[in-house]
């Protein structure tokens, strides 16, 4: 289905630029009255597709989880990974603590071709639990998202995702469930 979508994508983008009148601006209104509508067609490397996790013919592999083979094997072992690690590497703030701020943080991320972790974002936030909270409680909200955001990005992925057999770019979102010890 998406080498199909990438071919009809190219051949309309050689339809396109084989024309050689001007584009009609899409603000002009034709001599009926009634304004164009113009559909873009946006024709980009379909390498550079970002991928959900349930997409993808293999996920990522993580440190640990090299000698499996199958993509359930491997999805199993990575969210295993992802979540040992974020136990693990997660040190909650003392400030946190204090005022008694617990939340579970979602984070989503994208896994790039050459195993780096980018665009790091926060779907839903302590600060956004936190917002009708005191002063105390807000900053030590913006503290625990500051922390789990410094947690995804020491992940270390080995290998990243692939589909038929090329890396490439996939995005996930990891709930991460700040509580204090």
């Amino acid at each position: 289905m998406r080498i199909l979508l990438f071919t009809l994508c190219t051949l309309l983008c050689f339809q396109i630029q084989a024309q050689d009148e001007p584009a009609i601006e899409s603000d002009k209104a034709l001599d009926s009255g009634v304004a164009e509508l113009v559909f873009m067609i946006v024709c980009s490397d379909p390498s550079d597709e970002i991928l959900n996790y349930t997409v993808v013919e293999l996920v990522p592999v993580m440190e640990g989880c090299e000698s499996l083979k199958g993509n359930d094997d491997l999805k199993a072992c990575f969210s295993k990974t992802l979540l040992e690690h974020s136990k693990k590497n997660f040190t909650y703030p003392k400030e946190a603590m204090d005022a008694k701020v617990s939340a579970k943080i979602y984070l989503q991320f994208i896994i790039e071709k050459d195993n780096s972790i980018s665009n790091v974002t926060i779907i839903r936030s302590a600060q956004g639990v936190y917002s009708n909270g005191t002063e105390e409680q807000k900053a030590a909200a913006k503290l625990l998202d500051a922390e789990a955001i410094r947690v995804v990005q020491e992940l270390k992925v080995l290998k990243p995702a692939t589909q038929e057999g090329k890396p490439v770019r996939m995005s996930f979102i990891l709930p991460i469930n700040c509580k204090p010890n």
